[in-house]
């Protein structure tokens, strides 16, 4: 008997705090970007220049999280049979959070009761463990810690469904999840469709990252004897899986942090393997289209140890094993206007000889593709799809509401019907029949319905404006939300007044039009002095090296909103990037002990104490200083410590080793 149930679970958890209501408006670091791709092949190169995003306008930023943890309730997703139970949490991106082997009662993937946030995602909030379903553009996905919709509906076969679903922003698609779990299935089934309904192609991109424990003996198994490498001198690079000397497959012996994707054999069933000495592990498979398998190690240094104790705590290492859309993660794939993409996954435990896992690369390959492919036989991922396609499953309407996902969905629907209408005006005719289902202008089907329901306070500002109503907000208030769609342009247009420039300069940006950006932030000023012009203005300044008009802009808009947490945060960086260190100490003289006491402002109090040579005070505040989001690969707090050893020796003082809770340096020795 198959079941599904939704449950309530406690969990030690870093509260997710608010939103960073302070739009992307300027190009971020990107550690992707400054891989060398001139070694790959054609392919790889052309997917790798394609599709880039410069910010991940219209997200905003979930930064507002700490490193204390605290007792949380949590939605938990329950699909279990006589041989799986399967764990989903839909409000933080869906996450397969736990798949336990019921017979032999192992957990198939790293997980916990803990849940630790740190900057790991496009949007910075992100948490390991785990399988993750990450869409739109490279990098973890911007819904990694976000509501999905989650549903419940029953399968042709007469067992109870899970569907996940929601609206990505960046790409202006709809993406969908369908859990399946037969009666006498040992394998989970993971049905998953992507729908362009825009007019236009887009870049798309998908990467199901699983976590899986690491232990000495854990070995990574793939039908692949070759893959494409990236290690610390950021090139990507054709390598042998095995070489002399060292075997790749054994994680726990890697050196350095690592990534392997690996070129699968043509025409094999796509899979990828993690097994224990015993011969026991987790096996995920697929049907074609999810053609890419990647192997994530930490390696040996001490940076790679601090960022496992950061992210899980003390004693728990794990590696993560990956399949994409692409063959690796460097790249996007065009998605044809209208196209529908779709595929199905499966997970479950992997049994074979430990002898032969024990064994050379080669030789214990070929034992677990003979399983793997046993395992698949009766009912093969790409049969699974062809029934969901034939029975129309993903189309399917759900019957109950499990948990509500974002009103983003529902606000594009009705911007799409908006500007149809306004198209069909505009050339003296509606659309015969009204608006047909599947075009960019309908976004919500039977299957993943967007109604008027799921809007909220987000959408409120916007959904006025679709009455014709103007955007109203203070000018020392930030909006709950942004949009990045041209198609709102004309609408704001139709107010001349300080918000409406403010919310257009926002979607300029969005649109790489720097110049359009900064003419209708400087109108909104011109109008009425408000945080969001002057802080965008100050941004793109810094942003294009003009250090002292940036560090001007922040401080008038810091004058309309003094204890804004981010905006105070990015004012004190652009003030001592202008040189103003003197200035930055005054405001966090006079600022509330709350906001003084945050982990960047801490930064930037060394920065400025480095700036004005008192090490004292630098060197006593960095060894006190912990940042919560600090990025993934961000040598932020080791330079700083080089920089002031540096500062020492000039002065004639020692250098000092770098202390270990300072190191987050994942490349090395």
């Amino acid at each position: 008997m198959t079941t599904l149930t939704l449950t309530t679970r406690t969990f030690q958890a870093a509260p997710l705090g608010p939103e960073n209501r302070l739009p992307s408006v300027a190009p971020s670091a990107d550690g992707y970007n400054a891989i060398d791709t001139s070694a790959g092949d054609d392919e790889l190169r052309r997917n790798a220049a394609y599709g880039k995003v410069a910010t991940v306008a219209p997200y905003l930023q979930q930064d507002g999280y700490g490193r204390e943890l605290e007792a949380s309730d949590l939605a938990v997703v329950v699909l279990e049979n006589d041989h799986l139970r399967a764990e989903f949490l839909p409000e933080l991106g869906g996450r397969l959070w736990s798949l336990v082997d019921k017979a032999s009662g192992a957990e198939l993937l790293f997980t916990g009761d803990e849940i630790r946030l740190a900057n790991f995602a496009l949007r910075n909030a992100w948490f390991a463990g785990g399988a993750e379903w990450n869409i739109g553009t490279i990098g973890h996905t911007p819904t990694s810690c976000a509501r999905l919709h989650a549903v419940s509906l029953t399968h042709p076969d007469g067992t109870p469904m899970l569907r996940m679903y929601e609206y990505e922003r960046l790409r202006g698609v709809v993406f969908q999840i369908d859990v399946h779990l037969p009666v006498d299935a040992t394998q989970l089934s993971v049905a998953v469709r992507i729908v362009n309904h825009t007019g236009t192609e887009v870049p798309m991109y998908w990467w199901s990252n699983i976590a899986v424990p690491q232990t000495a003996g854990t070995r990574v198994i793939v039908p692949a004897d070759r893959a494409w490498r990236t290690a610390s001198d950021r090139t990507v690079r054709n390598a042998a899986y095995q070489e002399a000397g060292h075997d790749h497959s054994y994680p726990a012996r890697a050196a350095e942090a690592s990534d392997y994707f690996f070129q699968l054999d043509d025409g094999a069933l796509p899979w990828i393997a993690a097994v224990e000495p015993d011969g026991t592990g987790l096996v995920q498979t697929s049907s074609a289209r999810l053609r890419g398998r990647k192997q994530f190690v930490w390696g040996a240094t001490a940076g790679g140890a601090r960022w496992q104790e950061w992210l899980s705590g003390p004693g728990r290492e794990y590696l993560e094993i990956q399949a994409g859309l692409a063959r690796t993660q460097l790249e996007h794939l065009p998605m044809p206007a209208g196209a529908t993409w779709s595929w199905v996954e499966t997970y479950g435990r992997l049994v074979i000889d430990p002898a032969a896992v024990a064994g050379e690369y080669p030789a214990a390959r070929v034992v677990v593709t003979a399983a793997v492919e046993a395992l698949a036989a009766p009912n093969p991922p790409a049969a699974q799809l062809a029934e969901a396609d034939a029975l129309g499953v993903w189309d399917l309407a759900p019957e109950r509401v499990l948990v509500a996902g974002s009103g983003w969905g529902a606000l594009a629907q009705r911007l799409g019907v908006h500007a149809g209408q306004r198209a069909g005006a505009d050339a003296g005719a509606a659309p015969a029949g009204g608006v047909p289902a599947h075009t960019p202008h309908h976004l919500s089907t039977p299957g993943t319905p967007f109604d008027a329901l799921q809007l909220g306070a987000e959408q409120q500002l916007w959904v006025d404006l679709l009455d014709g109503r103007a955007p109203n907000f203070e000018p020392g208030e930030l909006p709950l939300a942004y949009e990045a769609d041209a198609r709102w342009l004309p609408l704001l247009a139709a107010h001349d007044t300080w918000q409406a420039w403010a919310l257009a300069g926002v979607i300029h940006a969005a649109l790489n039009d720097a110049d359009a950006a900064r003419e209708a932030w400087e109108r909104s000023i011109a109008f009425t002095p408000n945080v969001l012009a002057l802080r965008c203005l100050g941004a793109t300044a810094g942003r294009a090296g003009d250090a002292a008009t940036a560090a001007d802009r922040y401080e008038q808009a810091l004058a309309l909103a003094p204890t804004q947490p981010n905006l105070f945060i990015e004012a004190l960086g652009a003030l001592n990037a202008a040189g103003r260190a003197d200035r930055v100490r005054a405001l966090v003289a006079a600022a509330p002990a709350a906001l003084a006491a945050l982990g960047r402002v801490q930064v930037a109090l060394v920065v400025a104490a480095l700036d004005l040579d008192d090490c004292d005070e630098a060197r006593a505040r960095l060894l006190d200083c912990e940042v919560p989001d600090l990025r993934e690969g961000d040598l932020l707090l080791s330079d700083l410590w080089a920089r002031l050893q540096q500062a020492r020796v000039a002065a004639g003082l020692r250098a000092e080793a770098l202390p270990r809770h300072l190191d987050f340096t994942m490349f090395g020795g």
